[in-house]
């Protein structure tokens, strides 16, 4: 499960530092003309966010299998995120903030909403004054468990699924203000293979309509240096400072990240078929790189770890992963400031698992392994000499299991995202300094 505490934690200290650094704070300056420095604006707040009911059943004392309605369920949620391409676009991750289990028919219940990710398209963009319809996609995650108290079977597991709902509502700006009506729905209906016991399989009809209200503040962080781009200071003082070596250099960077795994690996499939995938995971990611100015390339050490445990009629894992990787990353062309980029990835992973049943070790498995994937994504870089930017990064590694007995193993390949990540080339403030 994920943490929202910790989550609350990391997003608030990692935003308060960033603001610090914030000059301007107009939402509207994408409307005067659309330069490279009005191309995307940041955006944080919260949103409550409600789904409608599903259905369960369950085995009563005579074996009998009954149904029943599940409670729709509602959350608050944390929203980071930034408008794109002179406010007809939205990047807007959303992380749960709580959620409370209920008890229904002798059955305790957690359906929750996890990490939600979505792009929205505004074919009229978001202006001051007026309302704004939307159209988009999500990349969410959700998860759900059911647990019998009629009998002594233990807890229920826990099923981490990745939905791609699509999306529509209308957004009104006022200022720096941003207020959301939406709804996202699952494009067939969702239903999920869940067992009720360790032997006995029944569908679970997951509701397929969510609603969200939100409000959002808009600031802008890089207006402040149009004037010197527009006069072509900016143009001079990034010649002298390549030819100097100056864009040459160190940087570091830091940022939320998560884990959407996609298999659950052939040791559950044959042995513990009712674990799904393994839970999602939210964590930070740390890099340590050289960027090189005329090829416009990034050599990068990054390091990601962190933990999942799931549990279930009496057998509890625990997974656990340290990376350690290598990357290089080719810019791929400069888009009004927006810079996609594209490379390998090869890694360092210490993989771990451990299975208990009834408090008994079955399995304690770890290995040191080579992991290999690809990183893409993009920079917020309105020009080349800021001595700090904004760095989204989608990383994919397809074929990581680690083996647990005979041929069968856990996987732990899954699609990172690391969504907005602050980098810091220390060297240019003392460049731009002397300059």
């Amino acid at each position: 499960m994920i943490n929202s505490t910790a989550i609350i934690r990391v997003c608030f200290l990692f935003f308060g530092a960033f603001l610090m650094t914030s000059t301007q704070v107009s939402s509207q300056v994408y409307v005067e003309k659309q330069t490279r420095h009005r191309f995307a604006q940041m955006n944080f707040g919260i949103d409550y966010f409600r789904s409608l009911e599903g259905e369960s059943s369950f085995l009563d004392s005579q074996g009998m299998l009954q149904s029943f309605q599940l409670e729709p369920f509602a959350v608050p949620r944390l929203i980071i995120g930034g408008t794109h391409f002179w406010g007809h676009a939205d990047f807007t991750v959303s992380f749960p903030l709580a959620s409370k289990p209920y008890v229904k028919d002798g059955q305790e219940i957690s359906f929750i909403s996890g990490l939600d990710t979505s792009f929205k398209v505004y074919p009229w963009k978001i202006k001051h004054g007026r309302v704004a319809p939307y159209i988009g996609v999500a990349l969410s995650g959700y998860s759900f468990q059911q647990t019998n108290t009629l009998n002594d079977n233990g807890v229920g597991p826990q099923i981490e699924e990745t939905a791609f709902p699509a999306m529509a509502g209308l957004t009104y700006n006022y200022k720096n203000h941003l207020l959301e009506l939406g709804v996202s729905r699952y494009l067939a209906n969702k239903t999920l293979d869940y067992y009720i016991t360790d032997t006995y399989k029944t569908e679970v009809y997951i509701p397929s309509t969510f609603v969200n209200v939100s409000y959002r503040y808009m600031l802008d962080t890089s207006l402040s240096a149009e004037r010197d781009w527009e006069s072509g200071d900016t143009q001079k003082l990034t010649e002298k400072l390549n030819e100097n070596g100056d864009l040459n250099g160190l940087f570091v960077s830091a940022g939320p990240s998560s884990a959407f795994p996609f298999s659950i690996g052939k040791f559950n499939q044959e042995e513990r078929p009712y674990f799904g995938t393994p839970s999602l995971s939210f964590f930070l990611e740390y890099a340590l790189g050289y960027y090189l100015h005329n090829p416009d390339l990034n050599f990068s050490v990054t390091y990601r770890g962190y933990d999942g445990s799931n549990e279930a009629f009496h057998v509890l894992q625990e997974t656990g992963r340290r990376s350690i990787g290598f990357e290089v990353t080719k810019m791929l062309g400069d888009y009004h400031g927006f810079i996609p980029f594209i490379g390998p990835t090869i890694s360092m992973e210490q993989l771990s698992f451990v299975e208990t049943k009834s408090e008994v070790v079955i399995h304690d498995v770890s290995e040191t392994k080579i992991g290999y994937g690809i990183t893409f994504g993009w920079d917020i870089r309105p020009n080349r000499i800021q001595p700090w930017l904004l760095r989204t990064n989608l990383r994919w590694t397809p074929s990581l299991n680690l083996d647990v007995s005979g041929d069968q193993n856990v996987a732990f390949g899954a699609l990172e995202f690391n969504f907005i990540q602050l980098v810091i080339f220390p060297g240019r403030f003392k460049a731009l300094k002397q300059s």
